[in-house]
């Protein structure tokens, strides 16, 4: 299986609304389809607070593909998912030097279960959320730790 995923960054120059002596953090993503997103840099690095910064877009390409992977398998084991919910965390960590990366990840899913379908128990769920995350293809792409830690 092979396929090309593309988004289209612009930005232009406009003074920094909290710093106006540099320029603006503020950018526009376009996924095609007329969907897009409006992102800033974190606030730490004088962006917009109001927007998603690049650690919260990575965060979220984490989570959407573990969870949508986690609907797939739960699918295929007979359990009919009701809900599922994720407050995840992204730990942005000092590198040797002055640089900085997303050295962890914790997953929090709370999933909710249809009594249509199987429920699973502690073992399955684990299982379930397992190879969920061993087959995303987000989190086979990164070097990040991820942490799963399913809540009951």
């Amino acid at each position: 299986m092979s396929s090309e995923h593309n988004v289209t960054a612009s930005w232009a120059y406009a003074p920094n609304a909290s710093k106006p002596s540099t320029y603006s953090r503020n950018l526009n993503i376009d996924y095609g389809h007329g969907a897009g997103l409006k992102v800033s840099a974190a606030a730490a690095y004088f962006g917009d607070a109001l927007l998603p910064d690049p650690e919260q877009l990575f965060l979220s390409a984490v989570v959407s593909c573990h969870m949508l992977s986690f609907l797939a398998i739960a699918e295929m084991h007979g359990c009919k998912v009701k809900a599922y919910r994720d407050e995840a965390s992204a730990y942005l960590e000092k590198d040797q030097g002055p640089l900085a990366s997303v050295k962890r990840i914790v997953l929090r899913p709370a999933v909710e279960f249809s009594p249509d379908g199987k429920v699973p128990d502690a073992a399955l769920l684990a299982k379930l959320h397992d190879k969920s995350h061993d087959i995303c293809f987000v989190a086979r792409s990164i070097k990040t730790t991820v942490i799963v830690e399913p809540v009951m």
